[in-house]
């Protein structure tokens, strides 16, 4: 299908390494070279290589996230464009997905070690576009966002503001009602020249 849609959009694009793996019914080591690392120190790939990043339901997951934006930021050439697919709800429960916001940060932290952050990391959306700008990317843009039901969130918003020992006590409402969203990122050109010059 990405083989066809390449096609009908932009046949003047090279697609043989499509074929290629079509015919191996597999990737082909030639093609698509899988590498073994954690998101948050991505050995492995070498300094401002890559030109695009592709990830759907991964950065929710991160233990570190401020460590693994920077290393996306690393392996990313100048002009990088990244297409990252977030779900922020609490995966032990999606029709209750705000609901490791209650807990008290020490409690969080051993819940997302115990379920090695299977559960989410609960980051918000505001704040991984922050992170994203703090690291070196622009966000192009932010769609296909997902809300959470009215009648959760009124309920749920007493709750949290009650809930004392959480980071999100005080939260936006709107920042809060945010499940999900799709960003599309750039990594900005000359950071590193602009920041080395900034420290002088």
């Amino acid at each position: 299908m990405m083989r066809d849609t390449i096609l009908q959009e932009t046949p003047q694009q090279d697609i043989t390494p499509f074929n290629i793996i079509l015919n191996h019914n597999g990737y082909d080591p030639d093609i698509i070279k899988p590498v073994r690392t954690s998101l948050e120190d991505l050995k492995g790939i070498s300094t401002s290589s890559v030109d695009m990043i592709f990830s759907n339901a991964v950065l929710e997951h991160l233990y570190d996230p401020l460590h693994a934006f920077r290393s996306l930021a690393r392996v990313s050439k100048p002009g990088c464009t990244g297409f990252h697919q977030v779900d922020f709800r609490d995966h032990r429960n999606f029709d209750m997905p705000l609901e490791f916001l209650l807990l008290r940060d020490g409690e969080f932290a051993n819940l997302g070690k115990e379920r090695d952050f299977e559960c989410g990391n609960r980051w918000r959306s505001f704040e991984y576009t922050i992170l994203f700008e703090r690291v070196g990317f622009q966000v192009i843009d932010i769609s296909g966002k997902l809300h959470t039901e009215v009648s959760y969130l009124q309920e749920f918003i007493p709750r949290l503001r009650a809930a004392k020992g959480s980071k999100y006590q005080n939260c936006n409402e709107n920042d809060l009602a945010i499940i999900g969203a799709f960003y599309k990122v750039e990594k900005k050109a000359y950071r590193g020249f602009i920041s080395l010059l900034a420290k002088r």
